[in-house]
Parts: structure tokens; C-alpha cells; sequence
């Protein structure tokens, strides 16, 4: 009886961790069509995001910053390495050398990007999941860089010109008191 019992709780243990562990399959149905097939452009990129979350507008907004960083993967990925090598040898006299080496390398990769021009282009709900789908034109993206690298080169003209300025100030001061001084 007391076998019988204890198998018995063996049993409801087991089969109540069994559907706590279940995982929920998921359908193409389930999901946007874009979602799984994003459009593909010779002039556009394009990036999926999905979020479920409990508030609405929080669930929108990081669905839609995930398509935007989808989309910052495809276009520019900067790599930063580090790799740290240290040596280091000992002689212990008649007992020897004892040498060590370390190296230790690290790859990480980061998405870091202005979108520009970045828009939304469609959004669903799913069963509380939402989902977005972002476009990038790159000609308006081109354009962009074009006309902010036009800016920062009128700045730097700007302080060239101002910074040549100083200098003739300068030299026109110094002969003055060199002319003074004769």
C-alpha cells in the first residue's frame, strides 16, 4: 500500500512536471507572412521584430525597435577584437624554466547605426504578439549621409577659415610690437 502510494505521487509528479516543460509549437500561421519572408530590394532593406508584452504600447514599440535593429545587422556591423596575450617564464636554477602563456580573445560584434529615414511599414497582432516590418531606402539613406558629410565639411571650412583669421590676427600683432620695439 505504502509502495502504491509513493508510486502514485511518483507519477503525478512527473507527468505535472511533464506539462510544465511542454513547449507551445508555433505555425506559419501563427505569424505574418513577411514575418518569415521578408521583402527582398535591390533598394530597400528590410527588418522583422516581434515582442509580446503586456502593455500595448510597450509591446509596439519594442517590436518595432527590433525590426529597426534587424535591419542595422543587415546594413553595418562593426567588429571590435581584443586579444590579450601574456607570457611569462620562471627559472627556478637547477629545478628548471617553468614557462606559462595566456591568451585570451574576444570577438563581439555591434550593430550601431543612425536609420535615417527608418520607417514602419506594417504591423500585426497575433495571439499578443506583435509584430513590425521596417523598411530602409538606401538612396534616402545615401542622400542623407551625402547631406549631413556636406555640414560637418561647411563646419570644419568655418573653423578653417576662422582658425586662419586668428593666425594672420597673430603675425599682423607680432610685427606691430616688433615695430614698436625698434
Amino acid at each position: 500500500m505504502k509502495y502504491r502510494i509513493i508510486g502514485a505521487v511518483f507519477l503525478i509528479a512527473v507527468y505535472a512536471l511533464s506539462l510544465g516543460c511542454s513547449h507551445k509549437m508555433v505555425s506559419s500561421s501563427d505569424v505574418p507572412d513577411w514575418y518569415l519572408n521578408p521583402p527582398i530590394a535591390e533598394d530597400a532593406f528590410y527588418g522583422v521584430g516581434e515582442a509580446a508584452k503586456q502593455n500595448p504600447a510597450l509591446a509596439k514599440k519594442a517590436a518595432d525597435q527590433r525590426a529597426r535593429d534587424d535591419i542595422v545587422t543587415q546594413v553595418k556591423a562593426r567588429v571590435s577584437t581584443l586579444m590579450k596575450d601574456f607570457m611569462e617564464e620562471t627559472n627556478l636554477g637547477e629545478m628548471g624554466v617553468i614557462s606559462r602563456e595566456y591568451t585570451l580573445s574576444v570577438s563581439e560584434q555591434v550593430g550601431s547605426m543612425v536609420l535615417e529615414g527608418c520607417k514602419i511599414m506594417k504591423r500585426d497582432i497575433r495571439r499578443g504578439t506583435y509584430y513590425s516590418l521596417a523598411s530602409y531606402n538606401i538612396l534616402a539613406a545615401r542622400e542623407a549621409i551625402l547631406q549631413n558629410a556636406r555640414q560637418e565639411a561647411r563646419k570644419n571650412e568655418e573653423l578653417y577659415n576662422k582658425f586662419i583669421a586668428q593666425q594672420a590676427f597673430d603675425e599682423l600683432e607680432q610685427k606691430v610690437k616688433n615695430f614698436n620695439s625698434q
